[in-house]
């Protein structure tokens, strides 16, 4: 039996095109969650939540990737801490 989309079994969750900012695209960002430092020269990364994306798509990002200085602002008020890398 080929496949057939019903509305009980539709895709739940529809992802936001990404915004256009100074001709790059860019996705919005609903939150920080974690911060890391990775790889041998201690970068620093963050795991973020998009905005109307489902938590399965978060992904880490590096410092310099992330345009949202108030949601790191919030991330570091609200106790955020930066994980070290246990690896070494």
């Amino acid at each position: 039996m080929p496949y057939k989309e019903t509305e009980e079994y539709r895709q739940v969750y529809t992802r936001p095109p990404p915004i256009t900012v100074q001709s790059e695209e860019e996705y919005e960002v609903k939150s920080v969650l974690q911060a890391r430092c990775k790889g041998p020269n201690d970068s620093l990364e963050y795991k973020v939540h998009w905005k109307g994306y489902p938590s399965a798509d978060d992904l880490w990002v590096t410092h310099d990737n992330l345009h949202s200085p108030e949601l790191l602002k919030e991330f570091y008020d609200q106790g955020g801490k930066i994980l070290q890398d246990k690896r070494r």
